[in-house]
């Protein structure tokens, strides 16, 4: 080869790790009757305990789920310490299969009406699904979310094995409700509202970027953008996803007070995806002191954990999109289970 014909030298570097999922150390019990994801679960090494400490519950319950028929059970098992680990939760929504749609090469795909679905949760909370333009291949852990991270990379959980374009969260987004009001006033208090705005219905938020600013005026909010590009220069990978110019979202705080009535003293985001990173698909609640926790999970896990168990959206013209088995799934599932467990988070 002449090398003389060699403009512009291209140098490139590859990161390549191997992860078998840790042995998991404790017990599992399955909420309803499920044998592929206990078989998904026996196939990772957790054992299957009715008494357990966390209760999981799959796809399959999603009907039940959203019939409500299942709360005085799960509210009975919450009291009791128990934790409730809801995989795989909300609309599964995935985009076209067809390889000949490119989509909408203008832009973006449009969502003109979107479709709204609520899941009832125990003691009140419950969790709005709302559809989205596109589904997400790549999710970020929030600070809270860390320890699900601790046995891989954060690029692990980007592109997850099957699926067209590796989708790890389907395409809705997932917002719960149901915080005790004084809880609700709490976490606001502590991000810097004030609580007598708040209790008298006057406070409303903006958030931009996962920041806050609590007045609706041009200083406040060219400071918000201020601490936005901070945030963006200091992390340039967020650059893509989060727009230091983009419009606010209103967050009608003095409202949401007045009208909360659920029973949950804490509402935890453990991931973060999408637009400006605004999806929060990875969620724990809690109910306060001696009951149990739970985790909300849109992640796309069926399917994922053992490469014998079917999955109901795998498509058989197109086997190369169905879903596969990836070990990063299985370690953020060991994750969740570990952090409900870990002492003081009940």
């Amino acid at each position: 080869m002449n090398s003389d014909r060699v403009k512009r030298p291209i140098l490139s570097s590859w990161r390549i790790s191997l992860h078998a999922p840790a042995q998991p150390r404790a017990a599992l019990a399955l909420f309803d009757d499920d044998p592929e994801l206990e078989e998904e679960l026996l196939h990772h090494g957790f054992s299957i305990d009715p008494e357990a400490k966390t209760l999981v519950l799959g796809r399959r319950s999603r009907e039940a789920l959203r019939a409500g028929t299942l709360i005085p059970k799960m509210e009975q098992a919450l009291q009791k310490g128990q934790n409730l680990l809801i995989l795989d939760v909300g609309p599964f929504d995935l985009v076209p299969v067809d390889e000949k749609d490119l989509g909408n090469l203008q832009g973006g795909r449009v969502v003109p009406d979107p479709q709204q679905e609520e899941l009832p949760l125990p003691f009140g909370a419950s969790a709005v699904f709302r559809e989205m333009p596109e589904p997400e291949s790549c999710i970020h852990p929030t600070e809270e979310g860390l320890e699900l991270w601790k046995n891989i990379h954060k690029e692990n959980t980007r592109l997850w094995n099957g699926s067209r374009g590796g989708v790890i969260v389907p395409a809705s987004s997932m917002e719960v409700k149901g915080m005790a009001p004084e809880a609700l006033l709490k976490s606001w208090v502590e991000r810097g509202a004030d609580a007598a705005e708040i209790r008298s219905g006057e406070c409303t938020v903006l958030e931009l970027g996962g920041l806050y600013a609590f007045r609706e005026d041009e200083a406040v909010i060219a400071d918000l953008r201020q601490r936005v590009r901070f945030l963006v220069d200091d992390a340039p990978a967020l650059a893509g996803r989060i727009d230091p110019n983009g419009v606010p979202r209103r967050i009608p705080l003095g409202e949401l007070y007045q009208e909360s009535s659920g029973q949950a003293s804490d509402i935890t985001s453990l991931a973060l995806c999408g637009k400006d990173l605004r999806q929060s698909p990875l969620q724990s609640i809690a109910f306060g002191p001696g009951r149990g926790r739970v985790i909300l999970s849109q992640l796309i896990t069926s399917g994922r954990l053992k490469a014998t168990v079917p999955h109901p959206h795998d498509v058989e013209d197109h086997p190369r999109w169905s879903l596969k088995p990836d070990p990063a799934a299985a370690h953020l599932l060991l994750g969740m289970v570990e952090w409900l467990e870990a002492p003081g988070k009940l």
